[in-house]
């Protein structure tokens, strides 16, 4: 198994996808997608009320966030999940910027008929959000920040990314992601990424792995963590004028992001940031700690 320092920036289970699946989907889906600047983007939407929009972290798609929240959430409000641009089944951005891939988004909930939303951002996604605050105000009514780097951190990504960054060598070690893949691995991986919680009984077959430890998915992927740390870098400077509310939620066990280093340096900057850091949690709280996450969102709205 792969050291959890490599994952720094990995997200929810299907972050470590590099390591594949050959689970089968459990469920039927209906995928939807909508098109923006030439860019085809699969989404759900459901509901009646406050919108929401769901940003998943490095690796995953949608159905991290339909594991146990989209249903829940439709419930109350309008909420709006993408496949972000590059991962699941949408399509690649032309650069793997985080503006481009808040742009993209922000275009497609518009053509889907969102003008102002609240943005809830899991790992690489609340860096998404971050950026997506940053470059398009009007349109991002409040935060929530689950688990989500925001400052620079020490070294690398991890070995995976620099190798995958090497040109010609990383397009190689991607054509050999889908020969590596096995259930042992992806299983491995995910409980790394959970840790120290049990992964929930039936995530990993509803997640749809075999979509992320595709080739192109893969290499997307990398080059997106991989430019990740000097755009962190540029933003650091516009936290203090992000006036709108902003919830911050992050565990005090998180290996992956640690909370030092990222949520806790935010929350003194944020003129309106609250953290909520939660004693022996890792890095899935919206999944073990969803009450705090349903709270979290609740006060954002009410703040609007």
């Amino acid at each position: 198994m792969m050291d959890r320092r490599q994952f720094i920036i990995g997200s929810a289970a299907l972050g470590v996808s590099a390591c594949g699946s050959r689970l089968e989907r459990v469920r039927p889906v209906a995928d939807q997608f909508v098109s923006v600047e030439g860019k085809r983007l699969r989404y759900r939407m459901a509901g009646d009320g406050p919108p929401v929009i769901l940003l998943h972290g490095a690796s995953g798609n949608l159905s991290d966030w339909t594991f146990d929240h989209f249903d829940d959430l439709a419930r109350n409000h309008t909420g709006l999940v993408f496949d972000r641009p590059g991962l699941g089944l949408s399509d690649p951005p032309d650069d793997p910027s985080l503006s481009t891939q808040a742009r993209l988004m922000r275009l497609a909930a518009q053509k889907l008929g969102m003008e102002r939303a609240t943005i809830v951002g899991h790992s690489f996604g609340g860096s998404i959000a971050l950026a997506w605050a940053l470059d398009a105000p009007a349109f991002v009514e409040g935060l929530v920040l689950l688990s989500a780097p925001s400052h620079v951190w020490p070294g690398s990504a991890g070995r995976l990314y620099d190798i995958a960054g090497i040109p010609v060598v990383g397009y190689l070690f991607s054509q050999l992601v889908p020969v590596l893949a096995n259930e042992r691995r992806i299983r491995q991986a995910v409980a790394a990424i959970y840790a120290p919680q049990e992964v929930p009984e039936g995530y990993i077959a509803h997640v749809d792995a075999q979509i992320s430890v595709q080739a192109d998915v893969f290499r997307a992927n990398t080059a997106q963590i991989g430019a990740l740390k000097p755009q962190i870098r540029e933003m650091v400077p516009g936290y203090a004028g992000l006036t709108i509310p902003v919830e911050i939620i992050h565990g005090r066990a998180d290996e992956v992001v640690p909370a030092q280093i990222h949520s806790e340096p935010l929350s003194k900057v944020l003129p309106n940031g609250r953290l909520t850091l939660l004693d022996g949690i890792g890095h899935m709280p919206h999944h073990v700690a969803p009450d705090v996450f349903r709270k979290a969102l609740s006060r954002v709205i009410a703040a609007r």
